[in-house]
């Protein structure tokens, strides 16, 4: 198994880059999407690779940090995401902006991802919650944009994860976000 490159760029095509070694071999390395933009032709890199091995097919996944290598890994043991599919969520964004969606029970933030839906979502927060120190609950997801939205206003104005994420469930759907946010203190403050 490769587990880390070092070497020159010499070509960058829209999902992959081939990667010449000082030993005169050039690997055709995967990355996400995200890190690819950062590169150019003609410059030294170094990579940590996942090695997919298949009955036809060896190939390689690169990654500009251990942690996004990390968390593309963990991906991979949530059933029906395969190494395409976990690339496609590492290179969406940032590492970090993942890590919170997961610890934040985000469905609607993977539910944009492409190749990404609501179900698979779910299944993807289910599975890998437990790695990030959370609990995942299909009763407790915020699963719209405007759901997420009221949920940071809430928390933004000082209250608790847990009784923001409360009171935007029992909020109704409104016209507005405005709308929702009245309705959602005028439940924080009954209590």
């Amino acid at each position: 198994m490769i587990g880390k490159l070092v070497g020159k760029i010499s070509e960058i095509d829209t999902n992959f880059i081939i990667l010449d070694t000082t030993s005169g071999v050039g690997y055709k390395v995967f990355l996400p999407a995200i890190y690819l933009r950062s590169l150019t032709v003609d410059t030294d890199t170094t990579l940590y690779i996942y090695t997919a091995v298949r009955e036809n097919d060896i190939s390689l996944y690169g990654f500009g940090d251990k942690e996004t290598q990390k968390l593309f890994t963990i991906l991979l043991n949530v059933s029906g995401i395969g190494p395409k599919s976990a690339l496609t969520i590492v290179g969406f964004t940032y590492v970090k902006e993942i890590i919170k969606a997961v610890k934040e029970q985000n469905v609607a933030f993977f539910s944009h991802i492409p190749g990404i839906g609501k179900k698979t979502a779910q299944k993807i927060l289910l599975e890998i919650a437990s790695k990030f120190d959370t609990e995942f609950s299909l009763e407790k997801t915020i699963v719209t944009e405007d759901d997420q939205t009221l949920l940071q206003a809430l928390m933004a104005l000082g209250f608790e994860r847990k009784e923001a994420q409360a009171a935007v469930e029992k909020t109704p759907k409104a016209d507005s976000i405005e709308a929702r946010v009245t309705s959602a203190l005028k439940n924080l403050n009954k209590k």
